[in-house]
């Protein structure tokens, strides 16, 4: 593990992640740091046991909510194998497999899988991984064409326990190359209890939608 140690508080858990480098690679993560916090503080009322992040990207995220989830959690990473410069991936990120997965705390497992999210075979993995038991959290930051986040959400929202939580992350709008589809989608499926985790409407992007279902 490379957090042999839980980190004492959130706050240190920010400092840790924005200071980690191994071997040149870094992992802080693609967020808005007041966003991430506030969502991650509104997570850790009810921590998860299971939870599926797709677009694991640097990592950075991922080691996030594994702070905040159960000492005993299963944390699940998805990314991409396609070419940079597609919605959804950086084969770079692929390549940290080792580094993602030593990322959980002591009691954790942290599983990396570099796959198509959208591929059937890819969410009986998921599954098998998860055993019986369902996603308390499912996180949404792959692929952003609207297409591509209304299947990660349609395939992958039924893995999740009725009360549990799908987030999406870029419900902001902003450029196409950025944000792509989400916020469109976001304004579909978001509900009157839904919560939105924005620092600035004007930003330009980012932002975390997060619905109960």
């Amino acid at each position: 593990m490379i957090r042999e140690r839980r980190p004492e508080n959130l706050g240190a858990a920010f400092e840790f992640v924005a200071r980690f480098e191994y071997g040149g690679i870094r992992i802080n993560p693609i967020q808005v740091t007041n966003e991430l916090r506030d969502f991650l503080q509104f997570v850790a009322v009810e921590p998860p046991a299971n939870v599926l992040e797709i677009g694991t990207a640097r990592g950075g995220t991922l080691f996030m909510l594994s702070y905040v989830a159960k000492r005993d959690a299963i944390l699940i990473g998805l990314d991409t194998p396609f070419a940079e410069g597609t919605f959804g991936g950086d084969p770079r990120h692929c390549r940290r497999a080792r580094v993602v997965e030593a990322l959980g705390g002591p009691g954790q497992q942290v599983v990396f899988l570099k796959a198509d999210s959208h591929r059937t075979d890819t969410v009986m993995r998921v599954s098998r991984i998860l055993g019986r038991r369902p996603l308390d959290l499912l996180f949404i930051d792959g692929d952003h064409t609207l297409s591509g986040v209304a299947a990660d959400f349609e395939m992958y929202s039924p893995l999740v326990r009725s009360g549990g939580f799908v987030a999406l992350h870029d419900i902001v709008p902003g450029p196409e190359e950025a944000v792509g589809g989400v916020p469109d989608f976001w304004q579909r499926i978001k509900q009157e209890d839904s919560l939105e985790f924005v620092e600035d409407w004007n930003q330009g992007g980012y932002g975390i939608g997060l619905l109960r279902v």
